[in-house]
């Protein structure tokens, strides 16, 4: 395994490491997986977890690319005034287009946190290079059955104390049962998600074209998804024998960036079996 800094992309402004496998150069390749930032975080992600992924990844047989996006970490902030998540899925295509003039690769799986998934997902969808994607805490539309569980909990938090039950309650009143039946309503705070419909139907279009799809959430989204079986209430995905192109896992004791070490290694192990799975080795 060997590990570089690289520079790319209009003027070279994008800087990121690349993690190559012990390989026969003259190998036709694989695939490589891509990370990059989560929210303002630098490349290496949260407690170094893109550095250990990307590394046993890497010793796997897939190459492996962390960068930072445009006006992050070390990377230069682009020119244009474009907004933001479409300039992101610029820059995922520049780091697409390094690998395949310098390695030969055609073949891409993304893996994206937070923010990062919310990029991820429409990189996907617009470019067909990408073959799987690896989405951590992405979208999530809250269900009739996401109040009951979300309530639930809270209320068996507060069960001895009563300032809590008169809070939950004033609080399931005045701000919960009003949404229940609106499928239209902002369904969270700060990050720009599909609408559900967009999300369903870009889901589709991505398994029906082959893409591999994992999605893992935490107790750390559990104010919009807050159950196993949300994803598919949801969104109500028929797909017939394409099933095993999507995969859903829920980690109910992780928090949004896996602090707990414990938790890293699931997630890392969950990912790897995956790729191992589904994707080409060189």
């Amino acid at each position: 395994m060997r590990e570089k800094v690289v520079t790319f992309g209009n003027e070279s402004r994008l800087v990121g490491v690349i993690t190559e496998p012990d390989a026969d150069p003259g190998k036709e390749q694989g695939c490589a997986m891509l990370f990059w930032n989560a929210g303002l975080l630098h490349r290496v992600g949260p407690y170094r977890l893109y550095v250990d992924l990307g590394r046993k990844v890497a010793s796997m047989g897939f190459h492996v690319l962390r960068f930072d996006l445009s006006g992050k970490g070390d990377s230069e902030t682009s020119k244009g005034g474009k907004l933001e998540t479409e300039r992101a899925v610029l820059d995922i295509q520049c780091a697409m287009n390094y690998l395949s003039e310098k390695k030969g690769i055609r073949e891409f799986v993304l893996l994206g946190l937070c923010s990062g998934a919310d990029e991820a997902f429409p990189t996907a969808v617009r470019d067909s290079r990408v073959s799987g994607v690896v989405l951590l805490d992405a979208f999530g539309y809250r269900t009739v059955r996401f109040y009951f569980h979300f309530y639930g909990r809270r209320f068996m938090r507060s069960w001895f104390k009563l300032s809590k039950w008169k809070k939950l309650i004033r609080s399931a009143y005045f701000n919960t049962w009003s949404r229940i039946c609106s499928e239209d309503h902002p369904e969270i705070f700060d990050r720009d998600f599909p609408t559900r419909n967009e999300a369903r139907k870009h889901c589709l279009q991505l398994i029906d074209r082959g893409v591999r799809l994992l999605f893992i959430y935490t107790n750390g989204a559990e104010d919009y998804y807050c159950y196993p079986s949300q994803f598919w209430d949801m969104l109500r995905l028929d797909l017939d024998g394409s099933k095993d192109n999507l995969r859903v896992v829920y980690f109910k004791e992780s928090d949004h960036m896996y602090t707990l070490v414990a938790d890293r290694k699931l997630l890392m192990k969950t990912i790897c079996g995956w790729m191992q799975a589904h994707f080409r080795i060189v």
